[in-house]
């Protein structure tokens, strides 16, 4: 029977990732991500937080109909998934980061709705007004407000129909809890407090899980190490975007 220092030796030579993908109902693996894509599931925009929210709230509702009887109370629940909100809060910090993409978009028309080509809003998707388009620096090196926007672009776009007029899906990706979600985005707000958060946006996101991931999408352990990896990759690139910056300061 494995003791607690089997239990480190397998942490330090796998790292908590592997572990997660191995026996994700045992170890949690700190990371949480949003893929935009539309209703072929061809992937649009990806963002794995490259910062994990200060805040992670997921309720467990559950619809039961108590009466009372003649001969005492009935009470009568539903076997089926019931929707569940979601709310994330954080920021993005001041730094660089460096941000991956899982795969780019797998299709042309689904392309043609990605921040990758400057679309940041779901009103500028289907203009062809190059007024719309919005320039970035770099779609990979972002700063704290740089991820906001990408965050604040994905739920807008999710809103919208893609070129079958069918609605676009956004998905929940969850390790820390093991769980993922087909999931609509309920609200957006940012705001600034005074303090040591002047000037850093704190994003307030609802969303709403509609459905698990593993009714309507493959949840195989391929997936799964191919999230994890996804996110242990994002974390080695946070450390060298804080190097790179620090670097950069001490040359200035």
């Amino acid at each position: 029977m494995p003791n607690i220092q089997d239990v480190k030796n397998l942490v330090a030579d796998l790292g908590r990732a592997s572990l997660h993908a191995l026996m994700p109902n045992d170890f949690e693996y700190y990371m949480v991500a949003l893929e935009l894509t539309d209703s072929d599931d061809n992937t649009i925009d990806y963002l794995s937080f490259p910062v994990s929210p200060k805040s992670l709230e997921i309720i467990d509702p559950e619809i039961t109909n108590i009466k009372k009887s003649a001969g005492g109370v009935v009470a009568i629940s539903t076997p089926t998934f019931i929707p569940k909100p979601i709310v994330l809060t954080g920021t993005f910090g001041r730094k660089l980061k460096l941000l991956l993409s899982q795969g780019l978009a797998t299709s042309f028309s689904a392309l043609k709705f990605s921040v990758t080509k400057g679309v940041y809003k779901k009103t500028g998707a289907g203009s062809k007004s190059m007024s719309v388009k919005v320039g970035s620096f770099d779609l990979s090196v972002k700063t704290g407000y740089g991820v906001t926007k990408v965050l604040q672009a994905i739920c807008d776009k999710s809103t919208m129909l893609d070129d079958k007029n069918q609605p676009m899906r956004l998905y929940f990706y969850n390790p820390m809890f093991n769980e993922s979600y087909l999931v609509k985005k309920e609200e957006l707000k940012f705001n600034q407090e005074t303090g040591q958060s002047n000037m850093l946006w704190q994003y307030n996101l609802r969303l709403r899980a509609i459905a698990p991931l593993e009714e309507i999408r493959d949840t195989s352990k391929k997936e799964t190490w191919k999230l994890v990896g996804m996110g242990a990759v994002q974390k080695v690139a946070n450390t060298v975007a804080e190097q790179l910056t620090t670097a950069l300061k001490d040359v200035a």
